[in-house]
């Protein structure tokens, strides 16, 4: 499959320091394709979606999350594992990639940086003006995330 047309990033930066004041390019999917994971790494770690997904094997076909783990992993990034949100309400981290179901059969991964979601498939907004109308208004819902951080220098 020829994914270049997929890529809204320059060359590979190197890891994008999660501590950073810096926001993330947004790093937007062609409609019809499934590679909302590997933009979200892409925007993550400031690297190219056709890098995310060679480090991730995968062809656009849809993510699991142990391919972000293993792709975060490879440029000394943690998650700590899945998350689930529950009933009592998110206590979301700062910078975490955001699991959203539609429905049994379809979801969708984004970028939450600081204040705002990165959306590969509609753009930046404001976090607490999207989470209100995602959850309020349609019938997706934030299910899970990972948390992002750099791995300490022991784990390394």
């Amino acid at each position: 499959m020829d994914i270049t047309h997929f890529d809204s990033c320059p060359t590979v930066q190197g890891p994008r320091a999660l501590e950073s004041t810096e926001s993330p390019r947004l790093v937007m999917q062609s409609k019809g394709t499934k590679i909302c994971g590997p933009c979200c790494v892409a925007m993550a770690l400031n690297i190219s979606v056709h890098k995310a997904l060679e480090l991730m094997g995968s062809k656009g076909g849809g993510t699991k999350t142990r391919q972000l783990n293993n792709a975060l992993g490879m440029f000394y990034c943690t998650t700590g594992g899945l998350r689930t949100v529950t009933k009592y309400g998110p206590q979301f981290p700062e910078r975490g990639i955001m699991k959203i179901v539609h429905n049994p059969k379809e979801s969708h991964w984004v970028l939450k940086w600081n204040d705002f979601i990165y959306d590969p498939s509609w753009g930046a907004f404001y976090y607490k003006n999207w989470y209100t109308s995602v959850n309020t208004h349609t019938t997706s819902k934030v299910t899970s995330y990972l948390e992002l951080k750099n791995k300490s220098y022991d784990d390394r």
